[in-house]
């Protein structure tokens, strides 16, 4: 009763506050008197100097090398107590050979089971730990990765070894992957993105160089394949000497030893030693430019490449650099021009893909169809003007500044710092490597930056893909000379 009678009060004392408040509201009259700063202050007229910039402080990776030949990599961090593992193996897509599409599958297979455990059992170990195991493929590697407490990091540290070591593979699990690869890779057919990348790569290498096929194959390659082919593919990269157990988290290099001893010492089998970087593609003769037809596209996509150099090359920071200037940044000319001036896109591009063997330099933008040769056209001209006229002082500076204060980014949280330890592992380079780059970077000189230009920017070299609308892209293009045009159907054979 007591209760009642207090909340009764208390919205009546709510409802007379609510009253009186109205009331005020309604019989006071006050002068609305407005602030505003004079547009003319002395202090606006001179810019606020930028404060200096934190230093960019790198991971200390610790690297080691097993009795059998493994890897290990550790990256001590003691904030929590978590750590996170993974198990690397060099084994991405690009190996792949003869069978496209089959690096993808054994990927997406293995976390299926193992020697003791079916699917089911072995995601309810991991379960048991509060821990959830994935596995992917990317083009130079593929991993297994988890992240668990520190107190059981051994018991998951042996799964992990007995996915690497053991996998199951088995039938049923195979064709009900393989069935939703497949089907994946079909509903990707009429992504005008997917396409364009795809064709790109295969007209820049060529279908059959590791990095020219599709990542996860073609509906045709990912159909054929036999489980055979799988367990083929993973006992001739899975072994030792060609893998790496990396740790980010709460661990010491001296205890990572010991656990990767005590679950991987008896690792035999694979390589015995790292597979070479894929040759370089042959130069070719000419602009070539392709055009896929998707009528009624109210955009075409533009897409711009040629093979450039490895992430091992000395002269990768003078890259990076001449990119940052034409398309590397919000800022570069690229975007500028046809973003900012024209109003052709919402964006323009480009990036150097420095891999274990020689990488795509390219270009990319979505413009409107109706200015797709215009905007192919303007794309050249700024080409031309950069390899002509080289890079501005300011455009030096900005671009080192750009690109070095984005490093911290690669490393910000756990996860990013294992992936950059297994690119590291992958391309067999040192685990300073980002050190000496921002230090090469900044020591970047204008004619070296030209020298980059001169490298990568080679016309008669590229390859354009355009993806639209083939009558506007057919008309655009007319009188333009911009290199041999042909059409190609969405599986890449010419177009009837």
């Amino acid at each position: 009763m007591m209760g009642v009678t207090r909340t009764r009060m208390l919205a009546c004392v709510i409802a007379t506050c609510f009253v009186v408040v109205a009331c005020a509201t309604t019989t006071d009259k006050h002068e609305v008197v407005e602030h505003r700063v004079a547009g003319n202050e002395p202090w606006r007229e001179t810019r606020p100097v930028a404060g200096t910039p934190a230093p960019v402080v790198f991971p200390a990776f610790q690297r080691a090398e097993m009795k059998n030949g493994l890897t290990l990599v550790v990256l001590e961090d003691h904030a929590l107590p978590t750590v996170h593992a993974a198990v690397v193996v060099r084994a991405g897509t690009a190996m792949d050979g003869r069978d496209p599409g089959v690096a993808s599958l054994a990927w997406d297979l293995l976390d299926e089971g193992t020697g003791d455990y079916n699917s089911t059992g072995l995601a309810n170990a991991f379960g048991d730990l509060g821990a959830t195991v994935t596995s992917e493929a990317s083009r130079e590697y593929g991993r297994i990765s988890v992240t668990v407490l520190r107190t059981e990091l051994d018991r998951g540290l042996e799964l992990m070894s007995q996915i690497a070591q053991r996998p199951a593979f088995m039938a049923a699990d195979f064709e009900r992957l393989k069935k939703l690869h497949v089907a994946s890779l079909k509903g990707k057919e009429g992504d005008p993105d997917t396409l364009g990348w795809q064709l790109l790569m295969a007209e820049v290498f060529g279908f059959d160089h590791p990095y020219g096929h599709p990542a996860d194959g073609t509906v045709a390659t990912v159909d054929k394949l036999r489980l055979a082919a799988v367990k083929r593919f993973w006992s001739e990269f899975a072994g030792p000497k060609n893998a790496a157990v990396i740790f980010v988290g709460d661990i010491t290099l001296d205890d990572a030893k010991a656990l990767v001893e005590k679950q991987f010492g008896k690792w035999r089998g694979g390589p015995a030693k790292p597979p070479r970087a894929p040759v370089a593609p042959k130069a070719k003769k000419g602009t070539r430019v392709v055009v896929v037809d998707f009528p009624g596209a109210p955009q075409t996509m533009i897409r711009v490449g040629r093979p450039l150099m490895a992430a091992a090359d000395p002269e990768l920071a003078s890259a990076i650099v001449m990119n940052q200037v034409l398309g590397g940044m919000f800022t570069s000319r690229l975007n500028l021009k046809l973003r900012e001036e024209k109003q052709w896109t919402y964006g323009a591009y480009s990036s150097v893909d420095a891999r274990h063997g020689v990488g795509p330099f390219f270009i990319g933008t979505d413009v409107q169809s109706d200015k797709t040769g215009d905007a192919l056209a303007e794309l050249f001209v700024q080409l031309d003007t950069l390899r002509s006229g080289g890079i501005t002082e300011d455009e030096l500076a900005l671009a080192k500044a750009n690109y070095l204060h984005s490093l911290p980014g690669l490393f910000a949280v756990a996860p990013l710092q294992i992936a950059e330890a297994a690119w590291l592992f992958a391309l067999g380079l040192p685990t300073d490597h980002h050190q000496k780059l921002a230090a090469d970077v900044e020591a970047v000189t204008a004619d070296q930056a030209k020298a980059a230009v001169d490298r990568a920017i080679v016309k008669d070299d590229m390859v354009v893909v355009l993806i639209g609308d083939r009558a506007t892209i057919e008309a655009g293009l007319v009188g333009k000379n911009l290199g041999e045009v042909v059409f190609v159907g969405r599986d890449g054979q010419p177009a009837k």
